[in-house]
């Protein structure tokens, strides 16, 4: 939606000096913003990027540095060079300018999209403001990655916390650096940064104490209307979970019923966005009949729950209920961390011999998590005791915002400072995105859970090494030896390829392995219509790292969907009549999938 104030760019950057009354009302905008940010200032942000972290990663970096003096002269006297190489570029390039000539040199010039605008290189100024900046990013990154005499583990804090302080110092992220503001403010003769200061208002939480930053219009999004629509009922409930059966689009389905564990971090319509991209009505199409797992966002009646109560109460509660009303075994998958809590139950299954399980699939699943990637900057031994201060502040239950905080910090520019620029800065309104509304619409979850995750899988492996406990009974993937279907997206920040990967060679029997083009979300989400990213398929399985086996593979323009429902095909069945609906079973999507945290924060008051 376009502010009404908005009017065409002028041709000519204009001075402040020009308006009295708009330089008054600049001083009042930046008081208030400023008495606002200072409030805002008692909350912490994401645990792991708190001050204390970035004070003990630029230790960390200088002591490796120390370790080699001849290296750290060379990276300071290039870092000059590079600075020095940019200043004559703008010179000559403004020299260029006042000569009326084209002999402009932009060999050296770094081009980043959020300094797309043509103002940025108009005026030296903040042309030298922003090549400058881009210039330390650049090289601050190349110095933690060149630096030696450090860990992995290290490596990975260091990388995570100046990123953090770089992004956040971005010259487009500060009113008085970014010329797009000043000239909107302008042109809007103030209106632009008064319509920010309400949209900060507005997504400030002062009872809370957080910042929850708009990403989309949450308004033109409702659940079970425009997303998370798609027909079927809930045909299972209990105090964790609702089961949710989708309704046949075919006259015949595939006997072997399909069972879903999302990931209980968000919620579980990220597999049901709208009707174009949902992959469950997509193999509803296919004639697959498709369950899926609703998990309650923690509050205080499950805010106890551990990684037992949730194998216990969701997963094999959802297991008994699907293969009990079709009476044969039945093929499950798991996404994220739904994938993790899949391969925990299916191990302990296997164990136990147990016959309900046919086949297993796993999206952007880790089930070894030596090398997890930046996740393990954020979740490590350094924050567990910070995570834990932050559940017992929140009396048993890690907060929804924090967690949001803490995945958003991964692609900072893209998902924090982009929106602060546009909110707050420039004034305005956020646009109807249906990923940004899922992504913003946030769960909690069980402290003892939560502290049991970090602990057995990002700090101690357990899984890979066959130390984990289910039920009070050690598991091993080994014993799995059902047919697996393993999935992983080749730009996934969040399980990343390789560490997925790796996790193949851990299970008993065979395992199919297919590698997607995008990240965690577009690397799932890729409807065949859209066929917008491709992937691999057919590596060698013997291969022991995840690059090898992409060069072994093919690659297809395709999305991985129709290979997957191709694999559940053959170990499917026969074709049998759709089961019918039970009768006065509640409509899905249920109950559990709307609450929201204001909803909790409302019976927790």
């Amino acid at each position: 939606m376009t502010k009404e104030y908005d009017k065409p760019p002028n041709t000519e950057f204009p001075h402040l000096e020009s308006s009295q009354a708009l330089k008054e009302r600049l001083i009042r905008l930046s008081t208030e913003f400023h008495t606002l940010l200072t409030e805002m200032a008692q909350d912490n942000g994401p645990m792991a990027s708190s001050p204390v972290h970035l004070f003990v990663a630029i230790e960390t970096l200088q002591r490796a540095l120390g370790k080699d003096p001849e290296r750290a002269a060379k990276a300071q006297q290039n870092l000059i060079n590079r600075l020095g190489e940019t200043a004559k570029l703008i010179n000559d390039n403004e020299q260029a300018n006042a000569e009326e000539t084209t002999d402009k040199s932009e060999s050296n010039r770094i081009h980043n999209p959020r300094f797309a605008d043509p103002l940025w290189c108009q005026f030296p100024l903040f042309d030298f403001i922003s090549q400058s900046y881009m210039v330390l990013y650049d090289w601050t990154r190349e110095l933690v990655e060149d630096t030696e005499h450090l860990s992995e583990q290290e490596r990975k804090e260091v990388q995570f916390q100046l990123h953090q302080f770089l992004s956040a110092l971005s010259p487009s992220n500060n009113f008085f650096t970014n010329p797009v503001a000043i000239k909107r403010f302008i042109d809007t003769d103030g209106a632009s940064l008064e319509a920010g200061l309400e949209n900060l208002k507005r997504d400030y939480d002062a009872d809370f104490g957080h910042l929850n930053i708009s990403q989309c219009d949450k308004t033109a999004f409702e659940i079970g209307k425009n997303v998370a629509a798609t027909k079927g009922q809930v045909v299972f409930k209990n105090e964790l979970i609702e089961l949710i059966r989708f309704s046949p689009s075919t006259k015949s389905v595939f006997e072997r019923p399909l069972l879903i564990f999302p990931p209980w971090i968000n919620k579980y319509y990220v597999l049901d966005l709208q009707a174009k991209n949902s992959l469950v009505a997509w193999l509803r199409d296919q004639g697959f009949t498709v369950y899926m797992i609703s998990w309650r966002s923690a509050d205080h009646i499950t805010r106890d729950l551990d990684w037992d109560n949730y194998a216990s109460l969701g997963g094999l509660a959802a297991i008994k209920f699907v293969y009990e009303t079709h009476n044969i075994s039945i093929n499950i998958a798991g996404y994220c961390i739904g994938g993790t809590m899949l391969s925990t139950l299916a191990a302990y299954l296997a164990k136990k011999k147990d016959p309900r399980i046919n086949s297993l699939t796993f999206m952007a699943a880790q089930t070894n998590f030596e090398d997890a990637g930046m996740m393990k900057a954020i979740v490590s031994e350094r924050t567990f005791s910070e995570t834990a201060a932050a559940i017992v502040k929140n009396k048993g239950i890690m907060p929804g915002e924090l967690m949001s905080d803490g995945f958003n910090s991964l692609r900072p520019q893209r998902l924090i400072w982009q929106f602060i620029e546009e909110n707050y800065l420039l004034g305005e309104d956020v646009k109807p995105f249906d990923l940004l509304y899922w992504n913003s619409d946030q769960t909690n979850i069980p402290g003892p859970l939560h502290l049991e995750y970090i602990q057995n899988f990002y700090i101690e492996n357990q899984l890979a090494k066959n130390e984990f406990f289910l039920f009070d009974e050690k598991i091993s993937l080994n014993d799995i030896n059902w047919p697996v279907f393993i999935h992983a997206a080749f730009g996934d920040h969040i399980s990343p390829f390789e560490s997925v990967y790796s996790g193949r060679h851990l299970f008993g029997g065979d395992t199919k392995f297919i590698l997607a083009e995008a990240g965690h979300i577009a690397g799932v989400v890729n409807p065949p219509t859209n066929n917008k990213y491709g992937h691999w398929s057919r590596g060698n399985p013997k291969l022991q790292t995840g690059a090898d086996w992409k060069d072994s593979a093919s690659y297809k323009k395709q999305s991985w969907w129709p290979a997957l429902a191709e694999w559940l095909s053959e170990r499917s069945g026969d074709l049998v009549s759709p089961p019918p609906p039970i009768k006065n079973a509640p409509s899905a999507p249920g109950v559990y999938v709307k609450t929201t945290l204001a909803d909790i924060h409302q019976m927790r008051n």
